[in-house]
């Protein structure tokens, strides 16, 4: 349901109350509230004498069904599972004295394996005991040599695990977290507000030691089994909260180095607060633990006290049927399902995409006037779902964004082509070859077009034509006819063909990528789908082409005139000149005021690099600044060989570039040294740096504009722009961005042929050690900087 699907999924509860509580239970509860509540006897002595009604229901004794009401099904409650425990023969009621643990817990988080049992309390001990004998008896997870953590739920596990994975190194890192969509959108929310984190669903091009993956299996919400996406992530988080035999069989032992389950998705007491997880790496455990301490010290004891009861009824306990809890549970979520899935299997109009077996329903939407709003039919009936969007299925929110992300766009033409292709694996789906433009004929075009075409989502067009959006384009009324005479064009010349075949490739990657869902694309036999052009063609074939087949190429092309830096978004400025990129400020508009920077300051970056022989994506980088020294120096945990052309091309890892007021040093270590042993150096820039060490930084720049970008953690905000030009001596074209709201720079693009941009967090105002910036002491510092620089350690004498 991923990619450029506009089959949009909803997420329906099993557990809505119309369909999922128990018409009776045989408790009180069920007696005074009509079977459509419960009374809750621990509130009768606070004075409490209504029941707690079901939805829809409302009155003291949940005796009036409400008019217009509507069912709430995005809650993921598990409540149907109260019926086994209403028919266990023993008693799961908890009573607490006054006096019960006044004082603090002893140690009531973290048990690692060589715990000593004097610093715990016997509750911690006995609920440590407890989740161990579940364990071993249901066979999901080895626990041999982990580290079991008591959280407040498995969200809270979850944060704290985001948290102590970017703190494994001396300098905290910054991650990238990766969850296959559809996803638990709460991945992607904690992982933006984390600022040492943030969620991407671009895998094509990410450094694999800065990525997080959060794997959850069976999967929330289409219950499917999951695998790791990327086996070499640095670090993986494995939700098992639903890995239960209720849910699934259980044939695979996960002995996975961070894993995490919660009482609530087990058993379905969602209040209680309850998870845990087992972390292997001792530190990593340490920090989640502290991170826990530091939030909400830990889950209260009446807690950890009602689930040493439920975790011991389900290991030892059968229900009067002499079931035991996961078959007896199973066994009414089947039921349930068989149900539901009659519903949908005449249906024309909608299909149960995810497994059957868990606690949601994930939906598609087949008709095209729901695919833009899979939500809408189920509220006009009085069903609130939740539309995919938010679990990471493509919807119309990319339809309806009308500014491409930064990362989607390029300062001219080419650049932006090369942006763009390195996103389209996504759409060939393993299915579907990926072919350069150069490569394909007229013909084949054509053929992959008329494959594409019945399979459009003209919803989709219609609200592209509503906004005047030049994605509309990409649809015409009469294929046929404008195929024909494309060919007749192309037939004139081979230039004429070559310069068609371009245009052509624009205006198929526009209807693969924004016009038809990948769901109906992964059904189509293998296509080849082209890449869009990345060289331009000879001046001699450009003058030798028909006017007929320029406008070819003219009129495919002006749909990608919005994936230019700056670009404006009203129809009137997209006719401007498509290799402008940066509109121009109205005239007689005053230049903003921005504040001189700070004397002293740190900033953590991104670093996203295009070079012949490297891609990066936010690679991780930290600048720090001192004015009095004066001196800028900046961490780099990757350096491209060809980001700078006098860098050594062999360095692959981190770097360290140093500005002074004599020049520009890099230093590296080699792949056998230690970051504590004397790095390598060599002057990059041997020049008068003072232009680049002053408080001014817009000394020499012009005022362009507002225009879209985006900070470290890719959020879009409209920046002022200022661009250096011809007068500074950098690459002309140089751009910093600045955010109105904070006067801070946050993103940085270069206007050379190394396509660099620097995405930037907010500034740490603080006093900078002298030392940071001092350049070590090793002769190789003296030495300019060639791209073919021996590798071999040189003498290393102090000075």
């Amino acid at each position: 349901m991923g990619g450029a699907s506009f089959q949009v999924g909803l997420l329906a509860l099993l557990v809505s109350a119309a369909i999922a509580r128990p018409a009776n239970s045989g408790s009180i509860a069920d007696v005074d509230c009509n079977g459509h509540g419960i009374f809750y006897q621990e509130e009768a002595a606070l004075g409490v004498t209504a029941c707690a009604c079901f939805q829809c229901y409302t009155g003291p004794h949940c005796s009036t069904l409400r008019g217009n009401c509507s069912l709430e099904t995005r809650v993921a409650e598990a409540a149907l599972f109260q019926t086994w425990f209403d028919h266990v023969d023993a008693d799961l009621s908890i009573t607490v004295q006054r006096d019960y643990h006044l004082p603090y817990m002893k140690t009531p988080r973290s048990f690692p394996p060589n715990a000593d049992p004097s610093d715990y309390d016997s509750l911690s001990l006995l609920l440590n005991s407890s989740i161990h004998r579940l364990h071993q008896r249901v066979g999901n997870v080895d626990t041999s040599g982990m580290t079991l953590l008591i959280g407040a739920g498995g969200v809270q596990l979850i944060d704290a695990a985001l948290y102590a994975l970017t703190q494994r190194k001396p300098q905290p890192e910054y991650m990238h977290v990766y969850a296959q969509p559809p996803f638990y959108p709460h991945f992607h929310q904690a992982s933006n507000i984390n600022p040492l984190t943030n969620f991407t669903q671009d895998l094509t091009s990410l450094d694999r030691s800065t990525l997080i993956e959060v794997l959850t299996t069976p999967n929330n919400p289409d219950n499917e089994r999951k695998y790791p996406a990327a086996p070499d992530a640095a670090a993986r988080i494995t939700d098992l909260v639903y890995y239960w035999p209720q849910y699934l069989d259980i044939n695979e032992t996960f002995a996975d180095d961070l894993m995490i389950f919660s009482l609530s998705k087990l058993a379905g007491y969602a209040a209680s607060r309850i998870g845990w997880a087992f972390v292997r790496d001792s530190q990593v455990a340490a920090t989640m633990s502290n991170y826990m301490w530091l939030q909400s010290t830990a889950p209260a004891v009446e807690a950890q006290l009602r689930a040493v009861k439920l975790l011991d009824a389900i290991v030892d306990q059968k229900d009067v049927n002499g079931l035991d809890f996961f078959t007896a549970s199973r066994a009414l979520l089947s039921e349930r399902w068989r149900q539901l899935r009659s519903l949908f299997t005449a249906s024309d109009s909608y299909r149960l995409a995810g497994q059957d077996g868990g606690l949601f329903m994930w939906i598609q939407c087949l008709d095209q006037q729901d695919q833009l709003d899979c939500a809408a039919p189920f509220a006009s009936v009085g069903i609130t779902t939740e539309t995919g969007v938010p679990y990471g299925s493509d919807s119309s929110h990319r339809a309806q964004a009308i500014v491409p992300a930064s990362t989607h766009r390029g300062d001219n033409y080419w650049q932006m082509t090369r942006r763009l292709n390195a996103y389209l694996p996504r759409y060939a789906l393993d299915r579907h070859q990926l072919i350069d433009c150069d490569g394909l004929t007229v013909d084949t075009l054509h053929m992959v077009e008329r494959a594409l075409r019945p399979h459009q989502a003209q919803a989709l067009q219609s609200l592209y034509e509503d906004r005047n959006d030049p994605r509309r384009w990409a649809i015409t009324d009469d294929l046929e006819l404008q195929q024909a005479r494309e060919v007749e064009v192309a037939a004139t010349s081979a230039a004429s063909h070559d310069v068609v075949r371009d245009g052509l490739c624009h205006r198929v990657v526009m209807q693969y990528v924004h016009h038809v869902p990948t769901l109906r694309l992964a059904q189509l036999d293998a296509l080849p789908l082209p890449r869009l052009p990345v060289r331009e063609l000879a001046p001699s074939v450009l003058a030798a082409a028909t006017p007929e087949a320029h406008e070819v190429l003219h009129n495919t092309t002006q749909c990608f005139k919005c994936h230019l830096v700056g670009n404006a978004t009203d129809a009137a400025a997209r006719e401007t000149d498509f290799e402008a990129g940066i509109q121009a400020p109205a005239s007689g508009s005053a230049d903003p005021v921005v504040p001189d920077w700070p004397r002293e300051f740190d900033v953590r970056f991104g670093l996203y690099a295009n070079t012949s022989t490297q891609s990066l994506q936010n690679s991780t980088s930290h600048m720090y600044w001192n004015y009095d020294v004066p001196s800028m120096h900046i961490q780099h945990s990757e350096c491209p060989p060809d980001f700078l052309p006098q860098i050594p091309g062999s360095i692959t890892a981190a770097c360290n570039l140093t500005f002074h007021l004599d020049g520009l040093w890099i230093t590296w270590h080699n792949a056998s040294q230690s970051t504590t042993d004397t790095p390598h150096c060599c002057q990059v820039i041997a020049a008068d740096m003072t232009d680049n060490l002053g408080l001014n930084e817009l000394g020499g720049f012009d005022y362009l504009g507002m225009m879209y970008t985006t900070d470290l953690w890719g959020r879009e905000l409209a920046a002022q722009a200022w661009t250096n030009g011809a007068q500074f001596p950098i690459s002309p074209g140089f751009h910093i961005m600045i955010d109105p709201s904070s006067n801070e720079d946050v993103h940085y693009y270069n206007g050379g042929a190394y396509q660099l941009e620097w995405a930037l967090g907010p500034r740490n105002v603080a006093p900078q050690p002298r030392e940071l910036f001092e350049l070590p002491p090793t002769p190789e510092c003296l030495q300019m900087c060639t791209h073919d620089m021996p590798r071999v350690p040189l003498p290393q004498p102090r000075f």
